[in-house]
């Protein structure tokens, strides 16, 4: 991949409760060209690979990029601690609603993970979405993505089994309320393209969403490719290049 270089600005934005929220911007918001609002998984940042590269190879292929920081450390940020999905979904649409109010009027949406989940149960109305592996309640439920919480505190599950992993209570209660959130993708009625890769944990729940998605959509699979897309050039190389894609077929 060969990529232009361009300053990116940090974008903030009053949130409702009197929190702010902030991306980073790739591009110009009055330059006329669609904005693709990208959300990380959780957790994450858009300074994680997939979401960095990702925001760049479209604002190479022609898109204006801003991609979210669900959580930071600056006291006026949330702390992933006081996130549940509740959350998340709040601040996306309050993003999009500044957007609109800056005079965008052609806004697509990009979400890994958690971030998938959040456009999908946003009644917000956007031009056109990709959701990359994007979690199902299912997954957690009977799926491979359970974790041994073997050390509990009264703010934290924590496993400590292999890479070990670590989530604030709150989150995981919200997480294990979910069910099945298959017919949450009713919700989306712009066209939709759903990308998971054959590896991924949660491959054999990503396809349920295609039952209930309403307006056009299609599923690509990669093979080879896990949660993160990240074995190999080649899996994250097809991601940028089938989610570009779907944007400029629906434009």
């Amino acid at each position: 991949m060969k990529y232009e270089s361009v300053t990116e600005t940090d974008v903030v934005i009053d949130l409702g409760d009197g929190k702010k929220i902030h991306g980073l911007l790739r591009g110009e918001l009055g330059s006329g060209k669609p904005v693709v609002v990208m959300m990380h998984g959780m957790p994450g940042t858009p300074k994680n690979p997939l979401i960095y590269l990702g925001s760049r190879y479209l604002y190479e292929h022609g898109f204006t990029t801003l991609a979210l920081y669900m959580y930071d450390y600056p006291e006026q940020y949330r702390d992933l601690h006081d996130c549940v999905l509740a959350t998340h979904v709040s601040d996306y649409e309050d993003v999009l609603s500044y957007l609109r109010e800056k005079g965008v009027r052609t806004i697509y949406s990009v979400g890994h993970s958690f971030g998938g989940l959040t456009i999908i149960k946003s009644k917000s109305t956007v031009e056109g979405a990709v959701l990359w592996d994007p979690s199902h309640g299912l997954a957690w439920q009977d799926g491979d993505v359970k974790c041994d919480w073997n050390v509990k505190t009264d703010e934290f599950v924590i496993s400590t089994v292999g890479r070990g992993s670590m989530r604030p209570l709150r989150l995981q209660r919200d997480i294990e309320t979910f069910g099945d959130t298959s017919a949450d993708a009713a919700n989306l009625e712009c066209p939709v393209k759903v990308i998971t890769g054959d590896k991924s944990p949660i491959y054999r729940f990503v396809p349920k969403y295609m039952d209930y998605l309403p307006a056009a959509k299609e599923l690509v699979v990669i093979q080879g490719a896990g949660h993160g897309f990240d074995e190999q050039d080649s899996t994250m190389q097809e991601l940028f290049e089938q989610t570009t894609s779907w944007l400029k077929e629906i434009r």
